[in-house]
């Protein structure tokens, strides 16, 4: 038997019950599924910043004034 009849064989043989419990767990591997696919925006936006933050930080040589509000 291939795995899906052999899963349409087990699942034959659950109570209801239980069948709503596999379908629950399907649901949650769907969503992790989905969510590993796609990013989450705010980790996005950070990362944005993060790599914007970076060039603004190399745009400063050590003899250069730093801008107002970032000195030490």
């Amino acid at each position: 038997m291939i795995n899906r009849q052999l899963l349409k064989h087990k699942l034959d043989l659950l109570s209801d019950e239980e069948v709503v419990e596999v379908l629950e767990y399907i649901s949650i591997m769907e969503s992790v599924r989905a969510q590993v696919s796609s990013p989450d925006p705010l980790e996005e936006a950070l990362l944005g910043f993060l790599i914007q933050s970076m060039r603004y930080d190399s745009s400063f040589s050590l003899g250069s004034p730093q801008p107002r509000g970032l000195a030490n």
